[in-house]
């Protein structure tokens, strides 16, 4: 893989000692990697870092193996794309889009030709002549993606980009976002604190804790491995249970098989089904007063009753040392 992007070392400490320390990143050409974590925790300050709009305290950033770790964002090949879109509400989509070009002396009739063709790559032809207001808030999104794709950046940063969109908007979001990526062989760095959107998106996680990075992989090394107990805890549900020796013991719900009183080895009361679409939540009562979860499948859901006696067994489990 070619790296495109380096960070080594890097620290952005702010007055009040918050911020990151000592990250250290690559980022591949063509991928997605998404940092994630809860507000507070360093992923918006290693974006902003990226794209110059924070100052770094140490350590060094390289783009395409040019150190750019003082350069000013507009002299840095780098888009951002902010929650708020930004667009100017006075000027039209046209005149949103070709504002960066203009500064950049670029002719009138290329222009309007790259104009065109980036509103056909974000599926958006023949709006040039609307005003933001007249577009929905997943319209003025593709906008204002498109007027960071113009200016041809050598990596996109996309910070939490659809937190203000509805369900359905974000999910076709998220499947455009991975389509321009492919087409553009572009590479994205995007910053959300929503798990599921992380796990939907991503080539590669960056999982943040307390200006620190608690750990790095692909959305299945993240979800089936955890390193510890925060990241497990962060990403998907859950089970914990403290051991005799004092270990944390974790369970994803899925692995906990449920059956009929007696079938498996453990037993426990359902206190709770919960339908979410095509499956349940199962919640548990357990003897020794926890609870864990199961999943099962919607079809299953007629030969249980809450309130009624059942056994389970575990598939899989993970071991922390209160970490």
């Amino acid at each position: 893989m070619v790296e495109k992007v380096q960070i080594n070392n890097l620290s952005v400490i702010y007055d009040n000692g918050d911020g990151v320390k000592d990250i250290n990143l690559s980022i591949n050409q063509g991928e997605i990697l998404t940092l994630l974590g809860p507000s507070g925790c360093g992923k918006t300050t290693i974006m902003r870092a990226i794209g110059g709009f924070n100052k770094v305290t140490a350590g060094e950033i390289l783009i395409d193996g040019q150190d750019v770790t003082n350069l000013a964002p507009e002299n840095r090949p780098t888009g951002m794309v902010f929650q708020s879109y930004n667009l100017w509400p006075h000027m039209t989509v046209f005149e949103n889009l070709a504002f960066g070009l203009k500064l950049r002396k670029v002719s009138k009739a290329d222009i309007k030709k790259q104009v065109a063709t980036i509103l056909d790559l974000v599926r958006m032809p023949g709006v040039e002549e609307k005003f933001p207001s007249q577009l929905s808030g997943g319209q003025q999104q593709r906008v204002a993606i498109a007027r960071s794709l113009l200016l041809k950046p050598a990596v996109l940063l996309l910070d939490e980009p659809f937190s203000a969109l509805d369900a359905k908007i974000r999910h076709e979001m998220r499947s455009e976002i991975k389509r321009i990526r492919q087409d553009l062989d572009l590479t994205i760095v995007f910053v959300t604190h929503d798990q599921e959107e992380a796990m939907s998106i991503s080539d590669r996680i960056v999982v943040m804790d307390k200006g620190v990075i608690a750990q790095v992989g692909t959305p299945n090394d993240i979800y089936d491995n955890p390193e510890t107990q925060y990241v497990a805890s962060f990403i998907g549900t859950m089970n914990f249970d403290q051991s005799e020796s004092g270990e944390v013991v974790a369970s994803r719900p899925e692995d906990i098989v449920l059956g009929q009183a007696g079938e498996y080895e453990h037993s426990a009361t359902i206190a709770d089904i919960m339908l979410i679409g095509h499956y349940a939540i199962v919640t548990l009562d357990l003897p020794n007063g926890s609870q864990l979860q199961s999943f099962i499948s919607r079809s299953e859901v007629p030969n249980y009753l809450i309130g009624s006696d059942v056994s389970y067994k575990v598939a899989r489990h993970h071991v922390y040392a209160g970490k």
